[in-house]
């Protein structure tokens, strides 16, 4: 079987049988001494990925594995027994057996578990990594939903005959705050735009 294209962890339980490549972040990584199960996690969702402990070299990647290390995996998409199929996830009845598996890049140790709401944790701590809070499954969500819901009145005004119109900010400058910056306009000479 040859790999066509790379695939999101959503598409996978549409390519049962098929041999596929997805690439993403490792969320856990389970050994349970004959099996390594690995959670890749992409912006679409989570898939499964086994390791046979008969590849030796595959096995030797996955142990060097840490959590939110990027990955690459390939292999091909089996169905999962019935007692073992995972309810709370769109892809739990299927999961990925790896035949080759590419470690893409490292990460350091992240300031927070990703795997909670992050209601627990620090807001300043979020906002000064709002890059890797963004990975977080709630946060998603609502990033998704608001999106959607921008879309949809965009579209429906512009269905209803409105136009967009985008316009630069025009304000004062602050007395108070930090030094300006002036930028020279090409076209006036002698004028100048100030960057508050």
């Amino acid at each position: 079987m040859e790999v066509k294209q790379r695939v999101l962890a959503s598409e996978v339980p549409a390519k049962i049988g098929e041999k596929v490549k997805g690439s993403g972040w490792v969320a856990t990584l389970r050994d349970h001494g004959k099996l390594i199960f690995i959670d890749m996690r992409d912006w679409s969702g989570i898939i499964q990925l086994v390791v046979n402990y008969e590849n030796k070299e595959i096995v030797e990647i996955a142990k060097s594995l840490g959590s939110e290390f990027v990955i690459e995996a390939e292999g091909t998409v089996v169905k999962r027994e019935e007692d073992l199929v995972n309810d709370k996830i769109p892809t739990g009845g299927v999961e990925i057996k790896l035949e080759k598996l590419t470690l893409l890049n490292r990460s350091k140790p992240i300031p927070f578990p990703l795997d909670t709401d992050g209601h627990e944790i620090d807001e300043s701590l979020r906002l000064k990594y709002r890059f890797i809070d963004m990975r977080r499954d709630r946060v998603k969500q609502i990033m998704q939903k608001k999106h959607k819901l921008i879309l949809g009145v965009r579209n429906w005004m512009s269905k209803n005959g409105f136009t967009e119109v985008i316009t630069p900010l025009l304000t004062s400058t602050s007395p108070e705050g930090a030094r300006d910056y002036f930028i020279p306009s090409r076209i006036h000479r002698g004028k100048f735009f100030v960057l508050p």
